[in-house]
């Protein structure tokens, strides 16, 4: 799938994520480097943040806010990270995988 695309989607779920009056999560998006040309499996990065927002949901905080960090290169590096605000932890989901472009 277009690494494009996927950030797309990403970016869609960020909105749906964020229109959620009920339970909110305040996300951070970053988005670094260019995207042109690169391909990933489809869902890989969704999937994950997906994951962590059910994490975040079920826990009890009074503050959610989440930074998503995407760097694209050579290589896709996505962070996504919480911060505690009641036990100042910082919880960090890393993601590395290994780009290929088409050509």
């Amino acid at each position: 799938m277009p690494l494009e695309k996927e950030l797309q989607q990403l970016k869609h779920l960020i909105s749906l994520e964020q229109s959620d009056a009920n339970e909110p999560v305040y996300i951070q998006l970053r988005i670094e480097g260019m995207a042109d040309d690169k391909f990933i499996a489809p869902m890989v990065v969704v999937k994950l943040l997906e994951e962590v927002l059910a994490v975040l949901h079920t826990a009890e905080q009074e503050s959610r806010l989440l930074d998503v960090h995407v760097i694209v290169s050579n290589v896709f590096l996505l962070t996504l990270s919480f911060t505690d605000d009641k036990e100042s932890v910082s919880t960090k989901w890393p993601l590395l995988i290994k780009m290929h472009t088409s050509g």
